[in-house]
């Protein structure tokens, strides 16, 4: 297989890689590496239950979120959301599953309006001036003593 991609085999790993119709799949015929590794191995993203969160509200802020994060086809999304309609195709711009080739990752752009160095500054300058009041306070209580 020409596309190899370098990281082990998380069935292989787990208890055996086999092909849809149940006969076991070579380290030839696998795309990922057949290799054992003494440490657990992390579920693909894309095996992973979808995160509600990052799907029907369009972001997780959970950094250690154990579901996954990637953009699901109709029929998962109906399978795991029946609820709710199907956004569509490239409904969210960003995957963190690393999985087929490089072409296939797709990656996040924030949205044009948001530039976050410019936030964080405007929140330290609020948090400086805050400080800076509550600084005075403390004098004016300070020097007028019982």
């Amino acid at each position: 297989m020409s596309d190899k991609i370098h990281k082990p085999c998380y069935f292989y790993n787990t208890g055996g890689c086999y092909h849809s119709d149940g006969t076991v799949k070579t380290g030839e015929q696998c795309k990922y590496l057949h290799v054992k590794i003494n440490e657990p191995l992390e579920k693909p993203q894309h095996l992973k239950p979808p995160c509600k969160f990052y799907h029907l509200r369009a972001h997780c802020k959970n950094l250690y979120c154990v579901f996954g994060h990637c953009e699901l086809s109709t029929s998962r999304w109906t399978r795991f959301f029946p609820a709710h309609r199907y956004p569509g195709f490239d409904y969210t711009r960003r995957c963190i599953w690393i999985g087929e080739r490089s072409t296939d990752i797709r990656t996040y752009t924030p949205p044009l309006s948001t530039n976050v160095k410019q936030v964080k500054a405007t929140i330290l300058i609020l948090m400086l001036k805050m400080l800076d009041e509550l600084d005075g306070e403390i004098e004016s209580c300070t020097s007028h003593g019982p």
